[in-house]
């Protein structure tokens, strides 16, 4: 009988050891940053990971608004998945021009909500995939130099994108800006800490 109920008591407590970590990401971008995360959902495996897009129709897109509108999906997640709403929610935000940007890492510090930022923008932690670079640089110039990599680049990501390099692309973030370390702040131009992003994705993936 003893041992009956050791079985019973393994077999209720295993679904919550294989429970994986659930991720939400929020883009500022509509094409690029979408299916960037997608492409490497797909080459790490992590089946919890959603991706979603920020369309606000008729206004764009700034980083605050894409902040909120995380902090809105994740409110509803939990009042619809009570326990197993997302455990992490990430905002991949640019250095824009909306001058929304200090708002936004104050919302999302207030929030709980992990902000990673890309100066000038998310095409540099795009390039660091193929090549160091670490001159400062406009949007125009990164995507320019990302375009001698991907020929004919139009934000849209082929099938052929490295993915695999991340790894690489960690490194030589890291190198460019050794400080730029942790979520919700604003590294040198250029510099990006999607990095601890692509981090969070693969735990979530391959468990912890």
């Amino acid at each position: 009988m003893a041992a009956r109920r050791r079985a019973d008591s393994l077999r209720r407590r295993s679904p919550s050891r294989s429970r994986k970590r659930r991720l939400l990401i929020c883009c500022e971008g509509k094409v690029t940053e979408p299916e960037y995360f997608h492409g490497l959902v797909k080459c790490l495996r992590a089946v919890p990971v959603d991706v979603v897009r920020c369309d606000i129709k008729g206004v764009g897109c700034d980083s605050l608004k894409v902040v909120v509108e995380s902090e809105v999906l994740w409110r509803r997640d939990r009042r619809k998945n009570g326990a197993d709403a997302y455990d992490e929610v990430w905002c991949v935000v640019d250095r824009d021009d909306h001058n929304s940007l200090g708002a936004a890492l104050e919302h999302a510090r207030r929030a709980g909500i992990s902000l990673v930022l890309s100066v000038p923008c998310f095409d540099y932690w795009l390039l660091l995939h193929f090549v160091d670079y670490r001159r400062e640089a406009t949007p125009t110039q990164i995507v320019r130099e990302l375009g001698r990599h991907m020929v004919g680049y139009d934000k849209h990501l082929p099938e052929t994108f490295p993915f695999e390099h991340y790894e690489q692309a960690e490194a030589r973030a890291r190198a460019r800006a050794p400080d730029h370390t942790a979520c919700n702040v604003v590294g040198p131009n250029p510099s990006t800490n999607v990095w601890l992003l692509v981090r969070a994705v693969r735990a979530a993936g391959f468990g912890r």
